[in-house]
């Protein structure tokens, strides 16, 4: 991405002799090049997608039968190796299908709030 600036009035104080007629209200011109300095199409970059609908019902569930949040992923991921046998390395590197820790525990927390209220103050 590149911005360029455009000088509407010169250093002596004239306007541009410029006919664009954009040029006053927006003094600016953005090129977008949808380049990228890294591989799209690998298993590395589906670690940052959203988490799924089906993992996240999944781990709720869980957690509701009072699994732990490490516990809940690990039978997430057994449930995940049982359903994609071979290619289950590749299911477990997209993070649609397999959250990684740090989510079940923010997750993990969201449930308890809504169950038991705050963990901590008056009540």
């Amino acid at each position: 991405m590149s911005i360029t600036l455009i000088r509407c009035v010169t250093r002596k104080g004239r306007l541009s002799r410029s006919k664009d007629p954009h040029l006053p209200m927006y003094p600016a011109m953005v090129r977008v090049s949808n380049v990228h300095n890294h591989n799209l199409f690998v298993a590395d970059a589906l670690k940052h997608w959203d988490v799924g609908a089906k993992a996240t019902e999944t781990l709720s569930r869980l957690f509701e039968i009072g699994h732990s949040p490490l516990l809940a992923l690990d039978v997430l991921k057994s449930d995940l190796q049982m359903e994609h046998g071979e290619n289950y390395i590749f299911a477990s590197a997209n993070r649609a299908l397999c959250p990684d820790l740090k989510f079940c525990y923010r997750l993990y927390q969201k449930v308890f709030r809504k169950e038991y209220g705050e963990q901590s103050g008056p009540s």
